[in-house]
């Protein structure tokens, strides 16, 4: 993000769906049915519509961040797309357990080395639990819940919920930071939430809700 504009990353992050429902449809693990293509575009239309783009940026300055940004959004939907089979043959929390253990051989040693510039005595104690939130709350629960989540539905219903994080992410910047309220909220809200409706509908099939595929 140090190498683009926030605004960027917000819009850009739009390609993780995408880029799901495209890899886990060619793996198996989806299929694409215009309903599902139909509710990702409209959410995303909502999203774009909710940060307005013409706050972004992709000038020269911003390219390599933008590359990033997209290669990470690439790289997080094949995640969600080809992990599914892993879950749901192990488990959620082991193989979140896993996943946390082999990420931790690289991380470790990174965090350990950038904590030597930390001067810890003037770290306040808000800023430590505000820390304890993002690592229990934002990675370890938030990736435990995605893989359980991943065990029980198609990963293109798991990746379409990422655009609610824009609009909850809004509603807490006007709420707990006091940020001016904007009319577009109402339309994005709508466009986001029929999209993750039309993703997540179910219908039924001889009597029965199946997911709609």
């Amino acid at each position: 993000m140090s190498l683009t504009t926030a605004t960027n990353t917000s819009l850009l992050a739009v390609l993780i769906p995408v880029f799901t429902i495209v890899v886990s449809a060619f793996v198996g693990n989806d299929i694409l049915t215009w309903r599902k293509i139909s509710g990702i575009v409209i959410a995303a239309l909502g999203v774009i519509y909710l940060i307005d783009p013409r706050n972004a940026s992709f000038s020269s300055t911003t390219t390599q961040g933008d590359i990033l940004i997209i290669l990470n959004s690439l790289s997080y939907g094949v995640y969600l797309a080809i992990s599914k089979k892993l879950f749901s043959r192990y488990g959620a929390l082991k193989s979140i357990s896993w996943l946390f253990i082999f990420g931790s051989l690289i991380n470790v040693p990174l965090g350990l080395y950038s904590f030597q510039a930390v001067e810890f005595e003037k770290v306040a104690i808000i800023s430590w639990l505000a820390l304890g939130g993002i690592v229990i709350f934002s990675t370890i629960l938030a990736y435990y819940f995605n893989a359980w989540a991943l065990v029980r539905v198609e990963p293109s219903v798991v990746a379409v919920y990422v655009y609610l994080q824009p609009l909850i992410g809004t509603f807490l910047a006007i709420t707990v930071l006091g940020e001016p309220w904007k009319p577009q909220i109402i339309g994005a809200m709508l466009l986001i939430f029929t999209g993750v409706f039309l993703v997540t509908k179910k219908k039924a099939v001889n009597g029965q809700l199946t997911m709609d595929n």
